[in-house]
């Protein structure tokens, strides 16, 4: 009666493992024909012994196998994941670091561009390409940028600037350039 009990304990754990209706309802059915053994003596145990052999060893050897596959392939899905999160993580890693080299590479850019938009505004010519700066934003800006902006902020109101061909740009910003240059 022992080992019926193992293997109904056994049942058991992988009916609850799968929670499937038909794997529950043959444990509830050889639960209770192991209680009819228990309770009636003068059964013989070998029939019981003989119905275990055949039917619930093999169906605990069977659900055990697929227990272990599940298990594989969720194992083996876990790790695709983790590979995936740590591939993920090394990409934008990487994707940082490009954007602060490109952000170094472009502040240097973009004070030459001020430099010469000061020559520019000094000598009354029009030589700039804002095309050579605006990459940047371009390249970033979907990420990094805002794309709602009060535009009110960033009209000139009391503060003295230059207009330049559709620009306009304030005065203070281009006399820092300017003396930066010296």
């Amino acid at each position: 009666m022992s080992q019926s009990k193992r293997r109904l304990t056994r049942l058991k754990l992988l009916a609850n493992f799968f929670e499937n209706v038909d794997i529950i309802a043959i444990y509830i059915k050889t639960d209770i024909i192991h209680n009819l053994f228990n309770e009636n003596q003068t059964l013989d145990f070998n029939k019981l012994e003989l119905f275990h052999l055949q039917y619930t060893d093999s169906l605990i050897e069977l659900l055990t196998k697929i227990k272990k596959k599940k298990e594989n392939d969720l194992l083996a899905v876990i790790n695709e994941i983790n590979i995936n999160n740590r591939y993920i993580a090394s990409f934008e890693e990487k994707k940082t670091d490009s954007f602060e080299t490109d952000r170094k590479i472009y502040s240097g850019i973009f004070s030459e561009h001020l430099r010469n938009l000061y020559k520019d505004l000094t000598e009354n010519r029009a030589t700039l390409n804002w095309n050579d700066v605006l990459y940047f934003h371009k390249k970033y800006a979907a990420e990094f940028y805002r794309t709602e902006v009060d535009e009110d902020k960033l009209k000139p109101q009391s503060a003295p600037f230059y207009q330049y061909q559709d620009y306009c740009i304030e005065r203070k910003i281009v006399g820092k350039t300017q003396y930066s240059e010296f």
